[in-house]
């Protein structure tokens, strides 16, 4: 009898020991994926963020109500012209709307703020005005690094009093598309 109790006390250690061992057993080694995804894109040097960017000051400064002739004006941020940086080969289209107070033609204007008196502007992409920034036209350029988005103005005083003193404005929406 005492030889039956520790052949069934063995076979129940041996038994349970390796029950044991199948649960507790884990793989040494297992393997995981790593990625990573690159998309073509561009940002405003400067800054990390993705909307709300202010471009800047386009400011023809201040004249007498009496002025005439043109008057000239570059779009400035923080004391320097904007910049773009894309990845290698972007296509990056730039979209200049009407602003607030557009007028016929696509006509660009600045509004008195005590008012509704107009005083019409053009915006251009070079400091000689030879290349018109169109409204609400999509004109596209191929980047690779860091691009400059030089914006020029112009506007002509209408001098004799008829334009009303008071700060004049206008607001333009910028739109990158890449």
């Amino acid at each position: 009898m005492f030889s039956r109790i520790v052949t069934v006390v063995a076979f129940a250690i041996a038994v349970l020991t390796s029950a044991g061992r199948a649960e507790t057993q884990l793989p040494t080694q297992k393997q995981f994926t790593v990625t990573a995804r690159i998309v073509a894109g561009c940002g405003v040097v400067g800054s990390n963020q993705t909307s709300g960017v202010h471009f800047g000051t386009l400011d023809f400064g201040v004249h007498p109500a009496t002025a005439t002739g043109p008057v000239n004006a570059t779009a400035q941020s923080n004391g320097s012209v904007v910049q773009i940086q894309c990845s290698p080969g972007t296509s990056l289209g730039v979209t200049v709307d009407g602003g607030l107070h557009p007028g016929a033609g696509g006509q660009r204007n600045l509004q008195v703020m005590s008012g509704s008196a107009l005083i019409p502007y053009q915006l251009y992409s070079d400091a000689a005005h030879a290349q018109p920034i169109p409204v609400g036209q999509t004109v596209y350029q191929t980047v690779s690094g860091t691009v400059s988005l030089p914006v020029y103005g112009a506007l002509t005083l209408p001098g004799a009093g008829t334009a009303p003193s008071g700060t004049y404005t206008d607001t333009v929406q910028v739109t990158l598309s890449y």
